[in-house]
C-alpha cells in the first residue's frame, strides 16, 4: 500500500503492487498508453473514508488497522503535478464504475492538496450501457478496442483552485 508520492517511472515493466492476476493482464494491454500520457505511476494508493478508528491505545495497532482497512486504488498516475485516477478490472460491471466514483469522492479528504484531471476506468471488456454511464458521469473508458472519452472529465480540485484546464468551473 502506497501514497501517491511512492511512484515508479511510467515505463516500469515490474508487476504493480497488489495487483490481481486477472487485472493485471488489462494492465499489461493499458501499459504502453500510460507510458505515453503519464511520467509516473503509483500503485495500491491508500485512501480513507474518515478518521483512523480506535481498535487499540497502540499506534502501531492502530497503523496496522488503519492499512488493513483502507480503499486502495488501483494506480495514480502523474504528469505536470498533477494526476488521474486510474481504475483496472477485467470485465468491468456496475461495481468498477462505482468503486472509481467512490475513490473520486474519497481523494477530497484523503489527498485534498493534490489536483486530479481524470479518472479513467480501464478494462478489457465493459458493457455499453455502463460505459456509457461512466462517461456521462465524467470518466475516461479505455478497452483494447477503444477510448471513449467523457464530454465534461470528472475533476477533484483542491478548494479555490482556478485552473484553465476546467473550463466548466462555476
Amino acid at each position: 500500500m502506497a501514497s501517491p508520492y511512492d511512484t515508479f517511472p511510467a515505463d516500469w515493466a515490474g508487476v504493480p503492487p497488489a495487483m490481481p492476476a486477472g487485472d493485471l493482464g488489462v494492465w499489461r494491454k493499458f501499459h504502453p498508453t500510460a507510458m505515453r500520457l503519464w511520467s509516473s505511476i503509483a500503485y495500491d494508493v491508500e485512501v480513507r473514508d474518515g478518521p483512523w478508528p480506535i481498535v487499540s491505545d497502540d499506534p502501531a495497532m492502530q497503523r496496522m488497522w488503519m492499512r488493513n482497512t483502507a480503499r486502495r486504488i488501483d494506480a495514480f498516475c502523474w504528469a505536470n503535478n498533477v494526476g488521474t485516477i486510474i481504475e483496472v478490472r477485467h470485465a468491468a460491471a456496475w461495481q468498477s464504475y462505482g468503486q472509481l466514483m467512490g475513490y473520486t469522492n474519497l481523494w477530497r479528504t484523503s489527498y485534498p492538496e493534490i489536483p486530479v484531471v481524470a479518472a479513467w476506468l480501464v478494462t478489457d471488456v465493459i458493457p455499453a450501457d455502463i460505459r456509457q454511464v461512466a462517461n456521462d458521469a465524467g470518466l475516461y473508458v479505455w478497452t483494447p478496442e477503444a477510448l471513449t472519452q467523457p464530454a465534461k472529465p470528472l475533476q477533484v480540485m483542491p478548494p479555490g483552485t482556478v485552473t484553465p484546464i476546467a473550463p466548466y468551473q462555476v
